[in-house]
Order: structure tokens, then sequence, then C-alpha cells
């Protein structure tokens, strides 16, 4: 296993255990009919081919649930964010940001019963 992949790798995992926990502390999120949560959602991060230590940070939200969850994304204690549409039973990757020298990050969500003004179609 070259360096660059176990880095990625290794990356990928702590985000996904980061964001897991994050997840679990979550009130008032949507549930489905069984009372669980209809969102899960995962971070990962890419060292860029550059190699000059920027990480590309990508936030991977799924739907378990039969209705459309708007999410709105940021990384934790930051204004830096990114809104999403999950469709019912589906997934959404997105590209949060690069940040220089930095594999791990966590985020914090919310959600909302309708679309960010900037995801509305005319």
């Amino acid at each position: 296993m070259n360096s660059y992949f176990r880095r990625t790798f290794i990356a990928a995992l702590v985000c996904a255990s980061l964001g897991n926990q994050a997840q679990a502390a979550r009130k008032n999120t949507p549930v489905d009919k069984n009372g669980r949560d209809c969102i899960s959602l995962f971070e990962s991060a890419r060292l860029q081919e550059s190699g000059a230590g920027m990480y590309e940070h990508f936030v991977t939200a799924i739907n378990q649930c039969e209705r459309t969850i708007h999410l709105h994304v940021c990384y934790r204690a930051s204004k830096e964010c990114s809104a999403l549409t999950v469709a019912a039973g589906g997934d959404m990757r997105t590209a949060l940001g690069v940040k220089f020298d930095q594999p791990y990050f966590s985020v914090q969500w919310s959600y909302d019963d309708k679309p960010a003004v900037g995801e509305m179609s005319d």
C-alpha cells in the first residue's frame, strides 16, 4: 500500500468516525417510521495530487427516508457552509472546502423542510 493511499484511507476512517459521533449527538433530526435517523453523514479528506499538503474535504449525506431532505452543512464552529438537497432514498457528495495540512475535520449540520434560497429553481 503506497503512502498516499494509506494517508487518504486513514484520514477517511478517522473523519467517518468523527461524523458518526457528531450524528449520534444530534437532536430533532428527521426520522423514518421506525424512529431511525433519516440522514447519515460522512466526512472524508483527499490529499490533492499537487503534493503541496492541500486536502480537499468532502461530505457525503445518505437519506434512508422516503422524502427529500435539505441540509445545511458547515465546518464545526465556522461559517464555511454548503447547502445540500438529498433525494428520497438517495445520496449526495459535495466538496466542502480545501485546507492546508488539515486531513481531519468535523462538521455540524441542520435540516430544513424547504430548500435554501440558493437552491430554489425558477
